[in-house]
């Protein structure tokens, strides 16, 4: 391994993207464009890591020689472009990508807090403008759908996905009318063009509307972005989850030790247990008298086993020496 390549498994992903977008500056267009049609694809086909940087970081080495020598892209890697990602992507084992339920209602939760909070701050002027009293602006309603914010959110989702797919089938040359890039690109604005829409029908025929002061969103919104740039600066939230997760070891090992107790209550109880409780519970006490009884049966089964199979050779013995006396009785019968 040269220096070099000591040198960028050192970095971090976030160094490697930063050298490698100084680096693709200086190369020109064609070249540029391949680079970022395949940066494009990696990271829209798995998550960005050092190993995808690295990956990235060889692809500009390859292009710088290309562009040196005059070739084209494919002439020096190889194959298309798109082959050349999945094969990287092959390389590498990269994973795909996981939907992680609690960082998107994560995300969700703050999408509908900040819509929300802007609404607050026009109702609150249309409210100080109209009445001209602060008490009357803070008390202005904000009317969210029931119904509308779920479906604009899922419009949106719809259209971040279609979005991708465009933006992938685009890659390398191709036109956005071809591969079905044009059902992709209407499918992303009919999904845009709904999410914006829908709040706006569903407030028109008031289809389940709910309403909250102004007062009552600018408090969540203040405890919320407070909560956040704490949880920046002192890492608030891991302190949290280091306290829950220290508390239930706390109870696994109380459980743990409570249920030891038990079991060790119960040998004893079934070691300590008298000749009444055995009769109630219809358990036989084993003592020695038993085992010696127990043994005594055995020897005499065994013993009775061996008479038995004595006596079967025995008999088995006795036909055959019968049978050749009569044998030799019937040859010396026939020589008379």
């Amino acid at each position: 391994m040269s220096e070099i390549e000591v040198e960028e498994t050192s970095l971090t992903s976030k160094e490697l993207y930063q050298k490698n977008q100084n680096a693709i500056k200086q190369l020109e267009a064609p070249y540029q464009d391949f680079f970022f049609d395949c940066q494009a694809y990696l990271y829209l086909s798995t998550p960005p890591t050092v190993a995808v940087d690295n990956e990235l970081s060889k692809l500009i080495k390859r292009l710088q020689i290309a562009e040196r020598q005059g070739l084209s892209v494919e002439a020096v890697i190889g194959m298309d472009g798109e082959s050349y990602c999945k094969s990287i992507l092959r390389r590498i084992k990269a994973p795909k990508y996981r939907i992680d339920v609690s960082v998107c209602v994560k995300y969700v939760a703050l999408y509908i807090l900040l819509t929300l909070f802007i609404v607050s701050i026009f109702e609150s002027i249309r409210g100080g403008v109209y009445y001209g009293d602060i008490s009357a602006a803070i008390q202005m309603p904000v009317t969210v759908s029931l119904l509308g914010v779920p479906l604009q959110i899922l419009t949106l989702f719809s259209a971040g996905f279609f979005a991708i797919q465009f933006r992938m089938n685009r890659s390398f040359d191709a036109t956005w009318y071809s591969h079905g890039n044009i059902l992709y690109l209407l499918a992303t604005i009919v999904s845009l063009v709904a999410a914006v829409t829908i709040p706006f029908i569903t407030h028109y025929y008031q289809v389940f509307l709910i309403s909250f002061p102004v007062w009552l969103i600018w408090i969540i919104a203040m405890i919320t972005g407070s909560y956040l740039a704490l949880s920046d600066k002192v890492h608030f939230s891991d302190r949290i989850f280091t306290m829950v997760d220290n508390h239930q070891q706390a109870q696994e090992q109380k459980q743990t030790v409570e249920v030891d107790n038990e079991e060790n209550n119960q040998d004893l109880e079934e070691e300590n247990t008298s000749i009444w409780q055995t009769i109630r519970l219809k358990n036989p006490l084993l003592t020695r008298k038993s085992y010696r009884k127990w043994q005594e049966q055995q020897e005499k089964e065994e013993k009775a086993a061996e008479d038995i199979h004595s006596k079967r050779l025995k008999y088995r013995d006795d036909t055959s020496q019968n049978k050749d006396t009569s044998v030799s009785s019937k040859e010396e019968e026939t020589n008379d």
